[in-house]
């Protein structure tokens, strides 16, 4: 079996199931920490902090405050990650807006 260690805010593969560790390196769902799916978000910046509004469906299910430190270092880890992932699959991860942007095509199409 395969393993890899990585950073506390990073991402560990054991075989073929990764274990995102917190920074206390318990598993996210551990215990009492809830686990929230989403599939939007909005940002939001003011002066002293960054705000993250998670959002399923379009509706708010919860929203993360954090410094612009924090922000910039989850923006680092992130991309990170998905680079990793995209380099080990050789596929590129599509962003909302270019699958929204494929959509649209794809109901023109549909209208003619």
């Amino acid at each position: 079996m395969a393993e890899t260690e990585g950073r506390s805010a990073g991402a560990t593969i054991v075989g073929h199931a990764p274990l995102i560790s917190n920074i206390g390196g318990l598993p996210f769902g551990f215990g009492t920490v809830p686990n929230i799916y989403f599939n939007g978000f909005n940002l939001n910046l003011t002066n002293a902090d960054s705000n993250l509004l998670l959002l399923l469906d379009g509706q708010p299910q919860a929203k993360l405050s954090m410094s612009f430190t924090t922000a910039k270092t989850l923006m680092a880890y992130l991309t990170e990650m998905m680079e990793k992932l995209e380099g080990a699959t050789a596929r590129k991860i599509m962003k909302t807006d270019e699958i929204e942007a494929g959509l649209k095509k794809l109901q023109e199409s549909e209208v003619k």
